[in-house]
């Protein structure tokens, strides 16, 4: 492996676990969001 395919290799892992806090993060505001909601019905 190349020196430039280890830094490519780190940012696109970078790039998934940025993804993966994103969506849990909304997940996490639509369950809240949700909740919120059924107090108002």
């Amino acid at each position: 492996m190349l020196w430039w395919e280890e830094v490519e290799d780190c940012y696109e892992r970078e790039d998934v676990q940025k993804k993966t806090f994103t969506k849990w993060v909304n997940a996490q505001f639509s369950k809240e969001y949700q909740k919120h909601m059924e107090t108002f019905d």
